[in-house]
């Protein structure tokens, strides 16, 4: 018998359907073997952290190793060399081209770690702004095809935004500074609650 232009019109909207379903289900498959890739591949990079050690990066940071590109507010980024001080209790970012070299606590170039609120990944959610990524900075001067290896520590009142080299090397620190906040928390709140402990004399 013959086809109606309904039936027609039925059928071709269900191939259509069946189409974008297929299509829907080939791009999901896709987006999944990224992010496995992805994941392992950053697996990868935090048990090269792991083994290295904690230590291995504070000792990279205290002696100068990673030069950086550092963003800020306005303008292009600019080389920076970024340190910690031997007693890990300041962040340091000096010009890699200067004549006369800055103090390592000259206010212009560091900063405590003591009030630092988080580490945060350019990939890692804005707490300020949940539904955006990285920190403000960042969404304005980087390249996001970089994103994987940049980072910011945020403070209360201003935020230290970098982009490294190389992904492994963003990696190294990220985790490393991580860990020293997670361990200078510890630290503080063991020490609280001894003091909470004491008895008067």
């Amino acid at each position: 018998r013959r086809t109606s232009a309904v039936e027609r019109a039925v059928l071709a909207a269900e191939r259509a359907e069946q189409r974008a379903q297929r299509e829907a289900a080939l791009r999901d498959a896709h987006y999944e073997r990224e992010e496995t890739h992805r994941y392992r591949a950053k697996g990868q990079v935090r048990e090269r952290v792991s083994m290295g050690g904690q230590d291995a990066v504070l000792t990279k940071l205290k002696a100068g190793e990673y030069t950086v590109m550092k963003h800020g507010r306005t303008g292009k980024p600019s080389e920076r060399i970024l340190k910690i001080s031997e007693e890990l209790d300041r962040l340091v970012w000096l010009p890699v081209k200067t004549l006369v070299a800055p103090a390592q606590d000259d206010p212009r170039y560091s900063h405590g770690l003591a009030d630092a609120e988080e580490i945060r990944s350019a990939r890692e959610i804005d707490r300020d702004n949940p539904e955006l990524l990285a920190t403000a900075i960042l969404r304005r001067s980087l390249d996001f095809a970089h994103a994987d290896r940049a980072l910011s520590v945020v403070w209360p009142h201003r935020t230290l935004d970098l982009e490294f080299a190389t992904e492994a090397e963003c990696q190294e620190v990220l985790h490393g500074l991580r860990g020293l906040l997670e361990a200078q928390s510890y630290d503080n709140d063991g020490q609280e609650e001894g003091d909470d402990g004491q008895e008067e004399g």
